[in-house]
């Protein structure tokens, strides 16, 4: 009865692998629930090894549908686990089904952290994901996300900094908008929990190489992907970490220098948001800067909607300046003030009506700015 038993579990797998369907693997499963995975991926070895790119993939696909139904213990799986990571390294035909297969494993199966760690190496330094076609790309990102998603803190105890370097390699050269809206997902998720100290730059150069946003989506792009979307995903990045508080504000007035009309505007979107999300401690000593750039456009620029964008900014960095937290820190920011408030009762003295109006709209900047910022205008203004 073993031995009738044994034949038609192997002929299940030999009807499948001739002509694989979803309603064989049921055969399969009831032919072969007393097999253990080893004994399964034995009975598989000859087709999983074969010279045919074709045949290792159905094999490759079988093993993976049926373990996932079957009961396992922690060491079967961290043995499948093992195996199918081996095989990151087979042709381009057979890599996408693996990476599915051992993402359906990290969202299905509990896994140990070792085995956690052991997938994330394997994807690092097994696999060319950039030589790889864009939809299997994205299915690395995918599997990357899922153990991020599931195991981050495995990952940030297990491997630390060098997953944020591996990671960054990985997705190093990526230029598929689609691809594109993972990553920066991700990357948001590594800037928030994971430590950068010492490539805090390696990490901003990530981002900042897509910046500004220039892209027109194709009309034929089955999942459409827009500026807006990629564009809102970046400033996410950017804002995540106050640790790239040194590049981002350096950065960001280099590209509002910019003879680009829409990187002007941009980088004053970008900048008002990191202004609110870096705080009073990371932002204070780029304050001149900021200032410097905004006001030269208030009263020399002549777009209205740059104007505008510059206005915004100028009632974001009060907001900062004005902040209860820059007493509370020990920072005193009155030096800039004092300033900002002498340049701005000297241009009330002009009759000039080009220097009043301007003058008037940042003050009124600075009254929206908040309670603070208000009194400090009323103060100045008022007898």
């Amino acid at each position: 009865s073993t031995l009738l038993y044994t034949i038609k579990f192997e002929d299940a797998c030999d009807d499948y692998l001739r002509e694989p369907t979803g309603e064989k693997v049921s055969a399969i499963l009831y032919h072969g629930h007393k097999y253990s995975v080893l004994d399964f991926v034995e009975v598989l070895q000859t087709e999983i090894t074969s010279k045919e790119d074709n045949m290792r993939l159905n094999a490759v696909t079988l093993l993976i549908d049926v373990t996932l139904q079957m009961a396992m213990s922690d060491a079967e799986v961290k043995v499948l686990i093992e195996f199918l990571c081996g095989r990151l390294s087979d042709k381009y035909n057979v890599i996408p089904t693996i990476l599915t297969g051992l993402s359906r494993f990290v969202q299905e199966r509990k896994l140990q952290p070792a085995t956690v760690c052991t997938i994330a190496k394997e994807i690092f330094n097994s696999v060319d994901v950039q030589a790889l076609h864009q939809d299997t790309r994205l299915k690395a990102y995918c599997l990357i996300n899922d153990l991020l998603q599931k195991h981050l803190m495995c990952l940030k105890e297990g491997m630390g900094t060098k997953f944020v370097v591996n990671y960054i390699n990985l997705v190093d050269g990526e230029q598929d908008p689609r691809n594109l809206m993972l990553i920066f997902n991700m990357t948001v998720k590594l800037l928030q929990h994971f430590p950068i100290d010492g490539i805090e730059d390696t990490m901003f150069d990530v981002i900042s190489c897509y910046y500004p946003v220039d892209f027109t989506p194709p009309p034929d792009m089955e999942v459409p992907v827009t500026t807006e979307d990629l564009t809102s995903r970046l400033n996410n990045c950017f804002v995540a970490s106050d640790r790239l508080a040194p590049h981002v504000f350096p950065f960001l007035s280099e590209k509002f220098n910019s003879s680009l009309m829409q990187t002007r505007m941009q980088s004053c979107e970008t900048l008002k948001l990191c202004l609110s999300a870096y705080g009073t401690s990371c932002s204070v000593e780029h304050v001149t800067l900021i200032w410097n750039d905004m006001k030269q456009e208030i009263f020399g620029g002549v777009n209205r909607d740059l104007r505008q964008k510059c206005l915004e900014v100028v009632t974001a960095l009060f907001a900062v300046l004005t902040s209860p937290n820059v007493k509370q820190k020990g920072l005193d920011p009155s030096q800039f003030l004092e300033r900002v408030f002498d340049f701005c009762k000297e241009k009330l003295t002009y009759s000039e009506a080009k220097f009043l109006r301007p003058n008037a709209l940042i003050l009124i900047s600075v009254i929206k700015s908040s309670g603070s910022g208000c009194g400090l205008v009323a103060e100045m203004c008022l007898p």
